[in-house]
């Protein structure tokens, strides 16, 4: 590409009147101060009573029929495949308590798949969810075992 074929089209694209009006038509914004006042209630409003309903529901979502859970909240069944990745492994997570010492989980981390440990369990195994992993390495077999056939 030669160097002077960017200015070229940047050149183009100046004189350009769609290119132009993307780019340099300014619009007027349209909500007044009162409205996004408003709005902002709103808003907060309908996050509390959301947040409320997920802590009242807090643990009364369960495991409705094989491989499906129902969302007390949402008041939802849904596939685990909408859950984080640990609903999907052999042993779900569990709400409250440590998954690798089954005590209750007061001081730890809960991980992105769902899983929780207390920090020294996480250390005992080595800052990885084994659940989580197993879960992976069985899918890939699979997919690896299906590709050979």
């Amino acid at each position: 590409m030669p160097p002077n074929s960017v200015n070229v089209v940047l050149l183009d694209a100046r004189n350009s009147c769609g290119f132009k009006d993307v780019f340099e038509r300014k619009q007027d914004y349209p909500y007044k101060p009162s409205t996004l006042n408003l709005l902002s209630e709103k808003t907060a409003l309908f996050l509390l009573d959301y947040f409320h309903e997920l802590f009242k529901n807090r643990e009364k979502s369960q495991l409705h029929k094989k491989n499906r859970y129902k969302l007390a909240t949402l008041g939802e069944i849904v596939d685990p495949k909408c859950l984080p990745t640990g609903y999907s492994a052999g042993i779900p997570p569990s709400p409250d308590s440590c998954d690798h010492c089954k005590k209750k989980l007061s001081d730890g981390e809960v991980l992105i798949c769902g899983h929780g440990y207390h920090f020294e369990c996480y250390q005992i195994m080595e800052y990885s969810c084994h659940h989580y992993e197993e879960y992976y390495k069985r899918r890939i077999y699979s997919n690896v075992n299906s590709f050979l056939k």
